[in-house]
């Protein structure tokens, strides 16, 4: 993970019980931003370090619901084939009140008309181990609602070409 998704977790870091949905360790974990955690479970595909459960993310609707106060979802969604499924299930695992922390890729602007934003143009494909989706600005406002979540803040990856969105999971939500 680069700098600029590991200081916008550093944000959200705080919370008991964390998921972190994507949890291998490829090119960094944000665990170390949890110190106080009684409990943080990384959850991935595939094991490896940084992996507590291997499992997909679509699985979480099977999980006991209401047991995290804080999901992170951080350089995965693009990763995700059913991205809806695993968000889903980040809806029921969360405790009413609970954070889910979203960052992902968006489109490469070297393909972009409107390149006079100043930020780097370098983030092609990537398989880890395959990129289906790319976020636009208007992705995370429009999907997260549909959870039951309400988005606190949403805004662009300052380092490369992304987006990130803290949201709230709302009393009472049923995805």
């Amino acid at each position: 993970m680069h700098q600029s998704v590991m200081d916008y977790i550093a944000l959200a870091a705080a919370g008991d019980e964390v998921l972190e949905v994507g949890s291998l360790d490829v090119n960094g974990s944000p665990r170390a931003l949890f110190p106080a955690a009684s409990r943080y479970i990384g959850l991935d595909m595939r094991p490896g370090p940084g992996v507590d459960v291997v499992g997909m993310a679509s699985e979480l609707a099977n999980w006991t619901p209401a047991q995290f106060d804080v999901a992170l979802y951080c350089e995965t969604i693009e990763h995700d084939l059913t991205p809806w499924l695993s968000l889903a299930g980040m809806a029921r695992v969360l405790r009413p009140g609970g954070l889910l922390v979203v960052t992902g890729r968006g489109i490469d602007h070297a393909y972009c008309d409107e390149c006079s934003h100043g930020r780097p143009h370098a983030f092609g494909m990537h398989g880890e181990p395959n990129d289906y989706w790319r976020l636009t600005p208007e992705t995370l406002p429009a999907l997260l609602p549909l959870f039951g979540f309400r988005v606190l803040d949403h805004r662009p990856d300052p380092q490369a070409p992304g987006y990130f969105a803290t949201a709230i999971i709302r009393e009472g939500a049923t995805p």
